[in-house]
């Protein structure tokens, strides 16, 4: 048919052809044995056949050479967004140009119609920009389409591992239900054959599960993994082993790029799992040619393989995508000849692998490798590319230049008593949010093991299905610019709590000791410390360390001896002092007043009576009336640091004598006066004293300086 064309076009460029032909083809419909089974003009149900398997539709040269506009979309002649993951609602906009060879120009009613109508309502949406377009003759013109896909009301992903123990039984005809395709149409206004430009694409509705804040530290390891997406996330648990750097000379899906082993039990069986995580997502990963090879013995050669296959092609059939998992010994009783050599099948299950998707979990029990419990055995791993000739080798991890993928120079020892993470879920399920506990931590592990996690149900492109977590291999930690501490009230000196002023992805596991002097006196000081992480890495910060004095000064109220009033010894004069344990510190009179107890507790004041003169940490007594019992006065404090307190004393007047209380002591004697007696205090006065602590201590209130 093209080369009909080209005979009729000789100067048109080949997309030019190929679009005339695909632009004008007729339905084919499904039931295509026989080929018109689905046609509704021979009884059929009018069941147009999937894009992906008839393609476009039956082409038809006579209408390709009898239509002057050819369309079709850019870059490619179909509208094929391909395979698409979602996991949050997703829009592409993609133009179609349209060229008119004809002496004349075409009007188009333009619309877009799906294959299979229910396919509107189920989560695709394809939208041309305009209703109509007119191409000029001799002339371009462009129309873009839009399209959006909502995971929100696509159907789950049909081809999903059921479980380990079934894993994908390979259907891939099952795709069918998840793929969406259709045709925009372009109808001519004045009559005349149509154009369709088809469309395809395969969704799906995809989990975004990945790891937050982790730090593999025991004892306090904490695993967190959170989804985003529109469906429930599994996330499966492997300690990782190896890993691979990228290779650009190898292809994607077979690019090897880290490797997971865990123990388990499946049906029953004690079973070693391997997971194989590759740079990019294999179309049929059940059935891709990745090996897991085996050295029980240490003895630097294979003897075990563990891959998978296409279950159908081991009996000679046709491959169907079924991926089994076999673990192979070589030669032996019913031995054959395969890829890898002639080995025998000593077990076999299912791969477990998305259709889609870019790990492989291979399981091979125990008993079968002559295993058992904390065993060791050396793995290395290979992706081949099997064909008409002798096996190629893509990639192997870790990388040697053995002459056989079945030699490794330098393998890897797995030590499965005391090299594996152990949690008590070794899969979790979750709809926002799981925590991961810790079991065991591995006792022996090689520098740079860490977790490998598969997240089942993410997306693989991009974001990929897997996830690789490993130890910090070098210390990367940052000081803040200044340390700030409160000194202590005894010693006034201070030491930050060094590992809350430093930032790094494990700054929970570390500890972080000053070079020299580990306290420091108030003010600003120079530091640096030492910060060693929990692997053992090293490394140093500078910093400076600021004290903070904020311990209060101490108030001495003072005592003031005995003064006979009769005998007329005021004026007296009275001194307070104060003192602090990191600098030094002044007191200050600021207040006084004088007081006549009603006893009730709340005292008369009659301070217009006494004559109080204030100066600095003196104050003289110069006055006190006839009917003041008590003497107040203030005293506040301030240390060099601006620290403030304030107390204040009390003393009981006596009209023969005068006696005051405060931080020294209370002074009791007392000595008679010409014709005077003692004054007695009132039952009420001695009640009020004792409420306001005036005799045995005094009432305070304390302002610090910041």
């Amino acid at each position: 048919m093209a080369a009909l064309l080209r005979e009729a076009w000789p100067d048109r460029p080949a997309r030019a052809l190929k679009a005339a032909l695909v632009a004008t083809v007729a339905p084919a419909w499904t039931e295509a044995i026989p080929l018109l089974g689905g046609n509704p003009a021979y009884g059929g149900r009018g069941e147009r056949a999937p894009l992906t398997v008839a393609g476009a539709g039956r082409v038809n040269a006579l209408a390709a050479l009898e239509t002057p506009v050819t369309a079709h979309a850019e870059p490619e002649v179909a509208l094929d967004l391909g395979f698409q993951s979602a996991s949050e609602p997703r829009s592409e906009t993609r133009d179609i140009a349209l060229h008119n060879d004809g002496d004349a120009d075409i009007a188009y009613d333009i619309d877009f119609v799906f294959r299979d109508a229910s396919d509107a309502q189920a989560g695709v949406r394809v939208t041309p920009a305009a209703t109509t377009v007119t191409v000029p003759a001799g002339a371009d013109a462009t129309v873009a389409v839009e399209v959006v896909v909502d995971p929100r009301s696509l159907p789950l992903w049909p081809l999903l591992p059921t479980s380990f123990e079934a894993g994908w039984a390979g259907e891939p005809q099952r795709l069918t239900q998840a793929e969406y395709d259709g045709f925009v149409r372009f109808t001519p206004q004045g009559g005349g054959r149509p154009l369709a430009v088809p469309f395809y694409v395969l969704p799906r509705r995809a989990a975004n599960g990945v790891a937050s804040d982790v730090c593999l530290a025991p004892p306090d390891f904490d695993l967190r993994v959170n989804n985003t997406g529109l469906v429930r996330g599994q996330t499966e648990l492997f300690t990782l082993v190896l890993t691979d750097p990228d290779e650009p000379s190898a292809l994607d899906a077979l690019d090897l790029r880290a490797v997971g082993v865990r123990l388990s039990v499946r049906g029953g069986r004690d079973v070693v799992q391997f997971a194989v995580a590759t740079g990019d997502y294999d179309a049929a990963p059940g059935e891709a040619p990745i090996a897991v090879v085996l050295d029980v013995d240490e003895d630097g050669a294979a003897d075990f393989v563990v891959t998978s296959v296409d279950g159908s092609t081991l009996g000679g059939g046709l491959p169907t995508g079924a991926g089994e998992c076999l673990v192979l010994a070589p030669d032996g009783e019913g031995a054959v000849e395969l890829p890898y050599g002639r080995f025998r099948v000593v077990s076999q299950a299912w791969t477990v692998a998305d259709l889609v998707g870019s790990v492989r979990v291979l399981t091979a029990p125990l008993d079968a490798l002559g295993l058992g419990a904390g065993a060791n055995f050396d793995v290395w791993v290979y992706s081949p590319r099997a064909g008409a000739g002798p096996l190629m080798l893509v990639d192997a991890a870790p990388h040697h230049a053995a002459t056989s993928p079945l030699e490794a120079d330098v393998p890897v020892t797995v030590d499965t008593s005391c090299q594996l993470w152990s949690f008590y879920q070794d899969a979790v399920f979750y709809d926002e949010t799981a925590r991961v506990l810790l079991d065991v931590a591995p006792t022996c592990a090689a520098e740079g093991d860490g977790l490998l996690l598969v997240h089942l149900g993410n997306a693989p492109d991009g974001e990929r299905g897997w996830e690789v977590l490993t130890p910090p291999t070098r210390a990367d930690y940052a000081c803040e610019r200044e340390m700030t501490e409160l000194a202590d009230a005894e010693t006034c000196t201070g030491t930050p709590d060094w590992t809350q002023f430093i930032t790094g992805a494990c700054d929970g596991a570390i500890t972080a000791t000053p070079v020299g002097n580990a306290f420091f006196p108030p003010g600003k000081s120079d530091a640096r410390l030492n910060i060693v992480d929990y692997w053992g890495n090293e490394t140093q910060c500078d910093t400076t360390v600021v004290i903070e004095d904020r311990t209060l000064p101490t108030i001495d109220c003072g005592d003031l001896t005995a003064v006979e009033l009769a005998g007329g010894l005021l004026p007296v004069t009275h001194r307070v002092a104060a003192t602090d344990a990191c600098s030094a510190a002044a007191a200050e009179i600021v207040g006084w007043r004088c007081l006549v107890p009603d006893g009730s507790g709340n005292p008369y004041d009659v301070s217009s009576t006494c004559a109080v003169a204030m100066a600095g940490d003196e104050m003289t007594i110069l006055e006190l009336g006839d009917s003041a019992t008590v003497l107040e006065w203030t005293v506040q404090a301030t240390d060099t640091a601006g620290n403030q307190a304030q107390t204040v004393c009390a003393a009981q007047i006596d009209r023969d004598y005068l006696a005051v209380h405060g931080g020294g002591g209370f002074d009791c004697g007392a000595t008679g006066g010409p014709g005077g007696g003692l004054w007695l205090l009132a039952l009420g006065l001695g009640a009020w004293l004792l409420r306001r602590r005036s005799v045995s201590s005094h009432r305070s209130e304390v302002r610090p300086g910041r």
